[in-house]
């Protein structure tokens, strides 16, 4: 049981992409959070704050397994914008177009954290996919706020 997982390049490289993901849609949230207009702003600046306080947690969480797994996270604004999925936003969308775009935003990191999890049962590295299983439900729980928001089931 102490014998050291030997991850695959295949997980570490997922866990970087989630990584990535993740920090290009923390700036995406503080961008949204600081730019809402609208008769929604008080409700949508405090939801995305939440979130992007949240999300700053995870990506440290992930950092740290990477590093924990004796490899190195991804670490440059430009080598996360060159293999990141989640994209950034120009110019500045409508408070319902921002709500969309994080319900898209939040797909696209979990299916990140369905290939992690993938990857990571492979060698049997447990408390990576107990990691992303502890974290996987808060954003479905997003998702379900964002959907209800947007009068979607």
């Amino acid at each position: 049981m102490n014998e050291m997982r030997q991850p695959t390049s295949s997980t570490i490289e997922a866990l970087n992409v989630l990584v990535a993901d993740l920090t290009v849609f923390n700036q995406k949230l503080r961008h949204f959070h600081w730019n809402v207009l609208g008769e929604n702003f008080f409700d949508l600046h405090d939801f995305f704050g939440q979130i992007y306080g949240e999300i700053v947690e995870h990506i440290d969480q992930f950092a740290e397994r990477i590093r924990a797994l004796q490899e190195t996270p991804i670490h440059t604004l430009s080598m996360m914008l060159s293999i990141a999925n989640v994209k950034e936003t120009q110019p500045i969308p409508k408070d319902m177009a921002m709500c969309e775009e994080i319900l898209k935003d939040f797909q696209t990191i979990i299916t990140d954290m369905e290939t992690v999890v993938a990857e990571a049962s492979k060698t049997t590295d447990r408390p990576t996919v107990f990691l992303v299983d502890t974290i996987v439900g808060c954003y479905e729980k997003h998702q379900w706020f964002l959907r209800s928001f947007l009068g979607r089931k």
